[in-house]
């Protein structure tokens, strides 16, 4: 099997980067596109995602935009820094966990951006045929998030250059049935 995996850093900050891994064995068919943060809505999206691009031989793109939920609280400590590297670790470590055993090519772009245009942009940019993400959180923040537009799914699903698919979390991918896949 010929694995390229290549690695990325941008010089600005540790919490930007670019991984793939490519398996040029396994020509891609088409490209999705997975929003993905903390908690596992985002978790359970991702699962699915992959399951989803699996079965229709596609490239699996992550896009990890890093926003205030993966801050620590404590802003004044002196630790604050490390603990903010520690978390975004962790999930880009997450995703790998679940990247490993993906059959097909993949992204994975941690990036400080607003998470619905920079999810458009890497759709864009491999020219996506769904975008990927876990349904809305319901509550105040949700309803907030409404009002100010500025809401991921309630801005991805006001453009009109791709679906976008919101998986709830209790939805998973054994649920799709193969011949929707």
């Amino acid at each position: 099997m010929n694995h390229q995996q290549n690695v990325s850093h941008a010089s600005r900050s540790p919490l930007t980067c670019h991984l793939q891994e490519t398996r040029s064995h396994l020509p891609a068919v088409g490209h999705v596109v997975v929003g993905f943060g903390s908690g596992f809505p985002s978790s359970n999206a991702l699962t699915f995602a992959a399951d989803f691009a699996a079965k229709q031989g596609a490239a699996l793109h992550v896009v990890h935009c890093v926003d205030i939920e993966d801050m620590p609280v404590e802003t004044d400590s002196p630790y604050y820094e490390d603990r903010f590297h520690q978390a975004v670790t962790a999930q880009r470590d997450h995703v790998l966990a679940i990247l490993h055993t993906f059959p097909g090519n993949w992204t994975y772009d941690c990036h400080r951006a607003e998470p619905a245009q920079y999810l458009m942009t890497i759709a864009d940019t491999y020219g996506a045929f769904v975008v990927v993400i876990g349904a809305p959180r319901r509550g105040a923040v949700s309803a907030a998030g409404d009002l100010f537009h500025t809401s991921v799914s309630n801005r991805l699903t006001r453009q009109d250059r791709y679906p976008v698919l919101m998986i709830p979390p209790t939805v998973t991918a054994a649920a799709w049935p193969d011949e929707f896949a």
